[in-house]
């Protein structure tokens, strides 16, 4: 009798256990794993997976068969509300429990919908002490029409500088020199990056007033073209390396002839005082010193090139070379360095002035010097 009861258990048993399965659906994963995302406090995930979890299912209600016999009720935009406010996000929580209300399902679970009133009733008065935030102030226009005016400027300059040694890079005297010299390709690629970087940022500052970004952009340009004019300077100076040593190759002796014809000399005419003064003497070889600091700037060695006095130099022409390729080394270094040493720039005014004291009509030559400082040295008054 005992047997025949206990097994009528059983199957009592099972049979309700049957009965309530058929009318509950499986959680599906997303779902089910939100839950226990939500036990563990990780918020991040249960919102990921509880959004998962509403694009398979959106209908809430009914009950879900996590595993075995145990049952919840279905319930993702209320889960997805509560894990978004305690991500801190009330704005997305509240939007989620309206969901949730709108469709009915959260009112017959009593306890859940006490939740979900207080949390929300917490969230709007979060939202209420929340000071507003001022809108951005728009900038003077004016303001930024100058900004605007000296990036476009700054970024032209840079591009024309960026032809000026393309067209040098085309020059046949300079075949291999890019090959040759890893930097000058470094130095060129550098510049690039810097001008598109530039006009990047111009486009960008243009569109939204930004004055930052158009800062931001005059600042690059800047950088860009003080990299192309030195990579010009350097490519220049390979192009004159040949002119570093003004001294004349000597000249080939003529052979004599095998059988001299005997010639009668022919009095030289007896020179008067006054023409024997004002007979041209044919120019000597430069001074050691005037060579060195030649050499030194063709080769780029500025800072050799900088130690000439040309105090030491004879007066005339020598001092006025030995001034010009001091006042252009000085004017190189102030470019290498970002055109900040204010101190490199008025040396280099003074050698300008000081040579243009000792020879009025001394020019610098184009095949020496670059035009940026052909132009620093027409402007230096």
């Amino acid at each position: 009798m005992k047997r025949r009861s206990l097994r009528r258990s059983r199957l009592a048993v099972a049979a309700i256990a049957t009965l309530l399965a058929v009318g509950a659906e499986a959680a599906s994963d997303s779902y089910a794993k939100g839950l226990e995302a939500m036990d563990a406090r990780r918020w991040a995930d249960a919102v990921r997976l509880m959004r998962e979890a509403i694009a398979d299912k959106p209908e809430e209600g009914g009950r879900i068969r996590l595993y075995g016999m145990n049952f919840v009720d279905y319930l993702p935009h209320f889960q997805l509300g509560l894990a978004l406010y305690n991500s801190g996000d009330c704005a997305g929580a509240v939007a989620a429990w309206g969901a949730s209300e709108s469709q009915g399902a959260i009112q017959k679970n009593g306890k859940l919908f006490e939740a979900l009133t207080e949390s929300r009733k917490d969230c709007q008065t979060r939202v209420a002490a929340k000071p507003t935030p001022e809108p951005p102030k728009r900038p003077d226009p004016a303001e930024v029409r100058r900004a605007l005016a000296a990036a476009e400027s700054a970024v032209t300059a840079a591009g024309a500088a960026a032809d000026r040694l393309q067209e040098q890079q085309r020059d046949p005297a300079l075949a291999g020199g890019w090959s040759d010299d890893p930097a000058l390709g470094r130095a060129q690629s550098g510049a690039q990056d810097r001008l598109r970087r530039a006009r990047a940022e111009l486009d960008s500052g243009k569109s939204a007033s930004d004055l930052t970004r158009l800062a931001e952009a005059r600042k690059l340009a800047a950088d860009a073209q003080t990299a192309f004019d030195g990579a010009l300077e350097a490519a220049r100076r390979k192009r004159v390396a040949r002119a570093a040593d003004p001294t004349p190759a000597p000249r080939r002796p003529t052979p004599a002839p095998a059988t001299p014809t005997p010639v009668m000399p022919t009095p030289a005419p007896t020179a008067t005082p006054e023409r024997a003064a004002t007979a041209p003497t044919p120019p000597g070889p430069p001074p050691p010193a005037l060579r060195s600091a030649a050499t030194a700037f063709l080769a780029g060695r500025y800072q050799e090139a900088v130690v000439v006095d040309p105090e030491q130099l004879p007066v005339g022409p020598p001092r006025a070379h030995g001034l010009l390729f001091r006042s252009a080394a000085l004017y190189a270094l102030y470019l290498l360095d970002g055109s900040r040493d204010l101190a490199l720039l008025e040396r280099a005014q003074q050698d300008v002035r000081a040579c243009r004291q000792t020879a009025a009509d001394l020019t610098p030559d184009e095949r020496a010097f670059s035009p940026r400082y052909r132009e620093f040295f027409q402007a230096t008054r």
